[in-house]
């Protein structure tokens, strides 16, 4: 499983493993789930409410940071506190523009 790291270097480093954290959970926001059980999962957030983050999942395009939802998923939600970058966690990837 290839996972993306977030630090707080300057946009487009490349990434790496010794990640001091992540931003707090918002919306336009994917963030890929780290459980090595689930292989590559993207998540993308559509709404925070009640301490809990909609998201439905993606597929993901590195290089152009393109969120495509994909067909036929269901939106679901999280606990927003399980966005961080630890196991059966999540980790952030990108923030990308309202469709």
């Amino acid at each position: 499983m290839t996972q993306t790291r977030y630090c707080d270097a300057p946009a487009g480093h490349a990434p790496h493993d010794d990640c001091r954290g992540a931003p707090a959970p918002a919306p336009h926001q994917v963030w890929q789930d780290i459980d090595p059980r689930v292989g590559e999962r993207f998540l993308l957030i559509t709404a925070l409410d009640d301490g809990k983050a909609r998201v439905v999942p993606v597929a993901w395009n590195s290089h152009a940071k393109i969120a495509a939802p994909l067909p036929g998923a269901r939106t679901t939600r999280i606990r927003v506190d399980r966005f961080h970058p630890k196991k059966r966690g999540y980790a952030y990837v990108a923030t990308v523009q309202a469709p």
